[in-house]
């Protein structure tokens, strides 16, 4: 399932509650217990946004070695499948 329960829990309850409130469903002995718990947990400000991916410093700093790599490999008449070899055993050792 793709959600989050931190995020998506108070508006699952909510909607179960309002489900209970108009007749559609009834209230189940194992929903008391989490509805109890989730209501005592903060309410998330927007649960609905992306959280934005940040790029690790390291990864970045490995890729502008690899990019250099390949630039000076491909200066010097290599071809590019020596340069790619060479970039990937570099990431295998960084990585390792």
């Amino acid at each position: 399932m793709c959600s989050d329960e931190k995020k998506d829990a108070h508006r699952f309850r909510d909607t179960i509650l309002e489900a209970v409130k108009e007749g559609k469903t009834e209230v189940f002995a194992r929903f008391k217990p989490w509805s109890e718990k989730v209501a005592k947990q903060p309410r998330p400000k927007n649960p609905l946004a992306q959280k934005k991916k940040k790029k690790a410093a390291a990864d970045e700093h490995h890729q502008q070695l690899v990019a250099q790599l390949r630039s000076v490999t491909s200066i010097k008449g290599h071809s590019y499948t020596v340069a790619a070899l060479v970039s990937s055993m570099l990431l295998l050792l960084l990585y390792k």
